[in-house]
């Protein structure tokens, strides 16, 4: 009879604190749980480095399980509650997050509110922390920027469908002195307006209608700007001589920013030229699309140091009238060769290929012309046609300036 030993016992001859650090990523309700798994296991709860809570939970309970933490420090507290959790609960909610500031130097809470229809207020200075680095919200109304006051030592915001008027995101930036990174995802109507803020690197606009937007930040690094719909460049002003990375849905804010759509009002420009030092380009263009070519052959112009360049092609966009001009067959040829092209691009992906003539026109003369490229990378759309994909394959054929670039063909169905 053949016996089979048994596998070795890998994860109990972890170190402890190992153990506790992997469980901590468990709900805590979870991670609690696992106490029945040996003697081993029965006390590692108590040394968790994160806790996640939902509530409605027994508010005794919670107690006794941050009472029972025999750690030092807690690095990220997470509540998810329904918005009468707070209002039932609000005094103990308050002493829960003073408790894990003031005792176990809490580095990071994030506050869940199930539904915003019944609204949930903060605390006055509920986030002033010495340790406190990172807060992330949802689902709340914020009337005003009490809950940040004396907030001078966090670096991290992230602010999802939240409620609040411009005033209050204005005055909570203006609190969080030492903010680097802002986020805000799907929030409601908002006029930005950051000037002069000395420690921000990245910013993250998603998903919310923008009526008017004003950055200026020598500090910048990353601006992700997405947002729905309403952006305006006649009521906004860009100047961020420092940014390297870029990410954008928005067409118009590219127009603007490259000088393609000029403005006559100098009032505009009265920071500085809007963005000089871009590197790395992530962006949705028609590539099918005339006036994106202008667009796109302008950003090879004017970011002269551009390095990489990540599209997504905007497939079937494009309306007829949109399109109506005749088809150029020589407009990238009779370019000049911008800086970016011979000295500076290195990494070009495209998403959506179609291998129409246009887009085939472009990436020729990326292939012909761009000397330091190290990588040609192109993901052909699912709707690509088979002269298309002849099309796109015939890429690989033609000479190319720079003798180390690798081009990857993702065709349909590979």
């Amino acid at each position: 009879m053949e016996v089979v030993e048994a596998s070795p016992d890998l994860i109990n001859k972890l170190p402890e604190h190992l153990l506790c650090s992997i469980i901590s990523y468990l709900p805590t309700k979870e991670a609690i749980a696992t106490s029945i798994f040996s003697k081993h296991w029965k006390f590692l709860w108590k040394s968790l480095s994160r806790l996640s809570l939902n509530l409605p939970q027994d508010q005794v309970l919670v107690d006794k399980i941050l009472s029972s933490q025999v750690g030092k420090n807690i690095e990220h507290f997470h509540m998810n509650h329904l918005p009468q959790d707070w209002s039932t609960s609000k005094n103990n909610m308050k002493r829960w997050i003073n408790h894990l500031k003031n005792k176990k130097r809490l580095q990071g809470i994030s506050l869940y509110c199930d539904k915003n229809n019944y609204r949930s207020y903060l605390p006055r200075s509920i986030f002033h922390g010495r340790f406190l680095q990172v807060v992330e919200l949802k689902e709340y109304v914020l009337t005003d920027a009490s809950p940040f006051e004396g907030c001078v030592n966090f670096k991290t915001l992230k602010l999802i469908a939240i409620h609040l008027k411009d005033k209050t995101l204005n005055d909570i930036v203006r609190n969080c002195t030492s903010l680097e990174n802002l986020s805000l995802n799907d929030c409601s109507k908002l006029n930005i307006d950051i000037i002069h803020h000395k420690k921000l690197k990245i910013i993250e606009i998603r998903d919310i209608d923008i009526m008017k937007f004003t950055l200026v930040s020598e500090s910048l690094t990353e601006l992700v700007f997405e947002p729905n719909s309403c952006y305006s460049s006649k009521k906004s002003h860009i100047a961020c001589p420092n940014l390297r990375v870029l990410r954008t849905n928005s067409k118009e804010l590219l127009e603007w920013c490259t000088g393609l759509r000029p403005c006559r009002d100098y009032e505009r420009y009265k920071y500085g030229i809007p963005l000089t030092e871009v590197r790395v380009l992530c962006t949705s263009l028609d590539l099918n699309n005339m006036n994106d070519n202008i667009v796109l052959n302008y950003i090879f112009r004017v970011w002269s140091h551009l390095q990489t360049l990540d599209i997504t092609n905007q497939v079937g966009k494009t309306l007829d009238y949109e399109s109506a001009f005749r088809l150029e067959y020589w407009f990238w040829e009779m370019k000049e060769l911008a800086d970016s092209f011979t000295h500076h691009l290195r990494l070009v992906r495209i998403r959506g290929f179609t291998g129409k003539e246009r887009e085939i026109r472009l990436v020729t003369h990326m292939i012909k012309n761009a000397c330091m490229l190290e990588k040609l990378e192109i993901q052909c759309s699912d709707g690509c046609s088979t002269q298309g994909a002849a099309a796109t394959q015939g890429l690989l054929l033609l000479p190319r300036a720079s003798i180390n670039v690798s081009i990857v063909l993702n065709m349909p169905g590979d």
